[in-house]
């Protein structure tokens, strides 16, 4: 879905993961989804979100197959099976007026 409140800047890694990040009119990165073979290094994907990320991934998870994490500053989910992992993240805080956290896919 196109809209005017941000853009999206597709990368390839080199091992087959296509990682979309959603930048705002500001070039913030408020969002990130992927989808690959393998899960992307989300150390680099969610700087210094990464250990609010690794602190409530600790917690047993409920699924196996999907995870959603919700924390004071991040929104995490993950689904998929092996050889085709997806998921996406973002921070509310940084959504632009207008975005619903849906349209990152």
């Amino acid at each position: 879905p196109s809209n005017p409140a941000y853009t999206v800047e597709q990368i390839s890694t080199p091992a087959g993961v296509t990682v979309n990040e959603y930048l705002s009119p500001n070039g913030t990165v408020f969002a990130v989804s992927w989808r690959g073979p393998r899960p992307p290094d989300l150390s680099q994907l969610l700087g210094s979100y990464f250990a609010e990320y690794q602190t409530a991934a600790a917690a047993p998870p409920a699924q196996h197959h999907r995870l959603l994490l919700q924390t004071e500053h991040l929104v995490v989910e993950t689904s998929g099976h092996m050889r085709d992992l997806r998921g996406r993240a973002h921070v509310p805080a940084l959504l632009p007026p207008g975005v619903n956290a849906d349209e990152i896919q």
